[in-house]
C-alpha cells in the first residue's frame, strides 16, 4: 500500500478538479432526489444487509467521492450499509483476508466497487465471495463500462453487474431485491445468466428541464462580490439565543431579492451555534427555493461537515467558507479536513 499523500498534494489536485466534481455532484443530487421520490422502504434484516467493500488501486488511498455518494444515497433510501475499505487494511492482507472480514460481518449482499485499475484483483476476490460470503454479490462501478465479450458468468462469479450510473442503478438493484423482482429487468443494470447477458438499456434521459446547466460561479469578483453583499446572522442575539430557522433566513433572503434585487448575502455566526443539522436544512430549502444567490458563511468555528453537505452548499450557491484561525494542533487538523471535503464541492476557504 503506498503511503497517503501530502495534505497540500492532495488539496492542490482537489482544487484543480473542483468545477467538474461540483458540476458532478449537482446532477447527482438532482438524480437522487428523483429516485428516491418513489422509493419503497426496505424492512426487516435486508435493511442492514448491504455490505460495500473498496479494493483501491495501488496508487490510491481514498475511497472515490462515487462510493461515498452510494453510501448517502442508500440511508436516504432506507438501507443501514457497510463500508468496508480494504485500504484501511494492513499492506499485507490478501483475497482471504478480505474474505474472512466479511464472512464474519455476516452480509447477506456484498457489492464490489470497480475501476479499471483493480479490476482484476475485484473480479477475482468476487469468486471467492461468492463461494462463502455473499448470498448475492454484484460489482459496480466505472471499471465496468466496457464488459469484455469473452466474460461469462463463471468468470465474473457475481449475480448481477451495476453498469450506467452507479448511484442511480445500485439502489435500483437493492429496490428490486426487496420487492423480489429480476434484477435484469431494471434499466441500467446488466446481469450475467447461464442464457449469456441481457442487452444493456441506458436509463432513459431525465426531463430537459433537469439536463440544463446549473450556473457557475466563475463570472464574478469575490472582491466586488463582498463590498456589496448584504450580511445576515444566523443568531443576532449571540451564544445564549436560539438561532433563527433555516425557513425564516431563506424568507429574509426572498424578500430582499424581490424587493431591492439583492443576490449577494453574507452569513454569520460568530458564536459558532449552528451545528451540522441547521446548516443541511439551510442548504436544502434554500436549493429547493431556487433563488439563484451566492452566498459566503462567515462561521465562529472549523466544521468536518460531510462530503454530501459540502455539496448540498455549493448546489445552494455558497462559494466560500471563512474559518477562524486554528489555536492548536486539533483544531488545525479540524480545519484541514474541512479544506479537503469544501475543494471536493468547489467551496474556498479562507481564515483571513
Amino acid at each position: 500500500m503506498t503511503s497517503p499523500r501530502e495534505p497540500r498534494e492532495r488539496l492542490r489536485e482537489l482544487q484543480q478538479q473542483a468545477p467538474e466534481i461540483a458540476a458532478r455532484a449537482r446532477e447527482l443530487l438532482r438524480r437522487q432526489d428523483e429516485l428516491l421520490s418513489g422509493c419503497v422502504r426496505p424492512s426487516g434484516p435486508l435493511a442492514d444487509a448491504v455490505l460495500l467493500v473498496h479494493v483501491p488501486p495501488a496508487d490510491r488511498d481514498l475511497p472515490p467521492l462515487e462510493l461515498a455518494y452510494e453510501l448517502e444515497f442508500l440511508r436516504h433510501a432506507g438501507y443501514r450499509p457497510r463500508l468496508l475499505d480494504a485500504a484501511a487494511l494492513t499492506p499485507a492482507a490478501t483475497d482471504e483476508a478480505l474474505a474472512e472480514e466479511i464472512d464474519r460481518a455476516e452480509k447477506a449482499i456484498v457489492g464490489l466497487y470497480v475501476v479499471s485499475e483493480n479490476r482484476a484483483a475485484a473480479i477475482r476476490l468476487s469468486g471467492r465471495l461468492k463461494k462463502n460470503a455473499a448470498r448475492f454479490l454484484f460489482l459496480f462501478g466505472p471499471g465496468l463500462a466496457e464488459p469484455p465479450a469473452a466474460a461469462t458468468s463463471a468468470e465474473i462469479a457475481a449475480d448481477a453487474l451495476v453498469i450506467g450510473p452507479p448511484e442511480i442503478t445500485v439502489v435500483a438493484l437493492l429496490e428490486a431485491i426487496a420487492a423480489r423482482r429480476d434484477p435484469a429487468a431494471l434499466p441500467g443494470v446488466l446481469c450475467p445468466g447461464a442464457t449469456g447477458r441481457t442487452p444493456y438499456r441506458p436509463r432513459p434521459p431525465l426531463a430537459e428541464a433537469d439536463q440544463m446547466p446549473a450556473p457557475t460561479y466563475e463570472d464574478f469578483d469575490p472582491a466586488a462580490y463582498r463590498a456589496r453583499a448584504l450580511p445576515l446572522a444566523f443568531n443576532p442575539g449571540g451564544a445564549a439565543a436560539r438561532p433563527r430557522s433555516a425557513a425564516r433566513l431563506v424568507a429574509e433572503m426572498r424578500d430582499h431579492l424581490t424587493r431591492w434585487g439583492v443576490r449577494h448575502f453574507v452569513f454569520l455566526d460568530a458564536a459558532g451555534t449552528v451545528d451540522h443539522r441547521r446548516l443541511d436544512e439551510f442548504a436544502t430549502l434554500l436549493a429547493a427555493a431556487d433563488l439563484a444567490v451566492r452566498f459566503r458563511l462567515d462561521l465562529g468555528y472549523a466544521p468536518e461537515p460531510s462530503r454530501l453537505l459540502a455539496h448540498r452548499l455549493a448546489r445552494a450557491g455558497c462559494f466560500e467558507w471563512r474559518l477562524p484561525r486554528p489555536a492548536d494542533e486539533i483544531q488545525r487538523a479540524a480545519l484541514a479536513r474541512a479544506c479537503l471535503v469544501a475543494a471536493e464541492a468547489g467551496i474556498t476557504v479562507t481564515n483571513d
